[in-house]
């Protein structure tokens, strides 16, 4: 009844946002009334409006941007819960297992919220988990705790978006949208952000399939409970500043393009696992000490940056990716089209790209396939002859168009898949703010090339991954 009360002023005033068109002062209105009834309605509807804010072939531009705020609104709860949280997990009071524990949350989300702590003596040996060296005493840590209610809270909202779901198929024009999919899709990627040992596992496997990148680090995790999580303290300042350095041709900010492109590609199409809450919030920067590198690979490196082609580094950077709380991985089917889709948008294909898109699809009707491929071509033929200068440009607006070609069909693209497809269009944009004319086929040519030798000499692996680590820190003159 309360949810039906709180929802009624945004349905009521539906129709004139409709109708009002984009920028139109109703359509403005009711994004904000839409922002702040998600806000109100519970985590399973915030969390809702963030994945909402990551389709954009389901949702109008203004309306995902206005939902973007959603990241930023989370609730935060007492430390009196935090210790009874911490002591049902773990099986010790926090003062048995911290040295220091700081009493104030230094970020906190939809599902829980982060403090900073440093392990005690007593600790080391306590929170030590068996097939695992006991973490050192006075390390500092990160600590996770889940909300208090979240569960049941997910459980009620569910039920409740089950029912409007259900309801909304009932309408033919909205039976493209295929709501009870849609609906499974979130709630299980929802149902996967609440038990932190799942997330646990994936910053495992992160570190594990980076251990090749001296340029990459993920936070490591130490002991996982459902309810709380503790993983290495990772230092660092966000990304924002980079992008909103006025230097954006600057060294460094031309670094940091080219190994964050590299980055996410080979998450893509080599890992098949995917970070898929890469805002700049969720990445930190910080300076790789030359010391952390072996003696051999530091004299490789300076007699290389000798090269003339090659522009030297006065630092290293460090890329730290945190949160995996959200990641995406795809069926080996999907996952050789998404290597079809990118190589199509990288040569502006669009009969190559209409037909990975078509794969992608849920019960796309055979009969628009033709003319959606038509619209696909017209479309990558305009962005091949409109942009020469800039590789990346070209490359973020043909896939932006792409997005707005699929929700113009009504064409409803499997979760994951446009989850993946989504993460690239955020990494656009700041790679368009870093660095306008990072080069993407030059790397996304050598990421396939190491796939494909990976997968004919498997024995060569390591070795193909430690050339590209080193190659997404390498710059040519300009």
């Amino acid at each position: 009844f309360q949810l039906t009360l709180l929802f009624l002023p945004l349905l009521a005033t539906a129709p004139f946002a409709y109708y009002s068109g984009m920028g139109g002062i109703w359509r403005e209105r009711w994004s904000k009334l839409l922002l702040q009834t998600l806000m109100l309605a519970g985590p399973a509807f915030m969390k809702w409006g963030q994945w909402a804010a990551a389709r954009p072939d389901l949702f109008p531009e203004d309306i995902a941007r206005e939902l973007e705020a959603l990241h930023m609104a989370a609730p935060t709860h007492p430390y009196k819960y935090t210790r009874r949280v911490i002591k049902d997990a773990f099986g010790y009071e926090i003062d048995e297992l911290f040295s220091e524990f700081e009493l104030e949350p230094i970020a906190s989300g939809t599902i829980g919220q982060v403090y900073r702590a440093v392990i005690s003596s007593s600790g080391s040996a306590l929170l030590a988990t068996e097939g695992q060296a006991p973490p050192p005493a006075d390390m500092v840590v990160a600590v996770k705790v889940r909300h208090p209610g979240v569960q049941e809270a997910i459980r009620y909202d569910f039920t409740v978006i089950k029912l409007i779901s259900s309801a909304l198929n009932l309408i033919p024009s909205l039976e493209w949208l295929h709501l009870d999919e849609m609906t499974w899709q979130f709630e299980t990627l929802l149902g996967a952000q609440v038990d932190f040992t799942v997330e646990g596992e994936r910053l495992a496997l992160f570190n594990r399939n980076f251990r090749k990148w001296n340029y990459v680090a993920f936070p490591k995790p130490i002991i996982a409970h459902p309810a709380a999580l503790v993983e290495t303290f990772e230092e660092g300042v966000s990304l924002n500043q980079y992008t909103r350095n006025e230097e954006e041709g600057s060294m460094m900010n031309r670094i940091l393009a080219k190994l964050g492109l590299s980055v996410v590609l080979k998450m893509m199409l080599v890992d098949n696992l995917v970070h898929a809450d890469l805002h700049p919030g969720n990445i930190l920067i910080r300076d790789l000490p030359p010391f952390s590198l072996p003696v051999w690979e530091s004299f490789w490196r300076d007699l290389y940056e000798r090269l003339p082609w090659v522009n030297p580094l006065q630092c290293i950077p460090q890329m730290v990716l945190v949160d995996a709380g959200m990641t995406a991985t795809l069926q080996d089917t999907d996952s050789w089209h998404l290597v079809r889709f990118f190589q199509a948008v990288t040569k502006f294909d669009g009969v190559q790209m209409s037909r990975a898109m078509i794969d992608f699809s849920v019960n796309f009707p055979v009969e628009l396939h033709e003319r959606f491929s038509h619209d696909m071509i017209a479309l990558m033929g305009s962005f091949d002859n409109s942009y020469k200068t800039s590789e990346w440009n070209s490359f973020s607006e043909s896939l932006a168009g792409a997005m707005g070609c699929v929700r113009d069909y009504r064409l409803c693209i499997e979760g994951a898949v446009c989850t993946m497809i989504v993460t690239s269009m955020m990494l656009s944009d700041m790679q368009q703010r870093l660095d306008p004319e990072c080069g993407v086929i030059p790397v996304l040519d050598k990421i396939l090339l190491g796939r494909s030798i990976s997968n004919w000499f498997p024995s060569l692996e390591d070795a193909v991954e430690y050339l590209i680590s080193k190659n997404s820190v390498t710059l040519a003159v300009r």
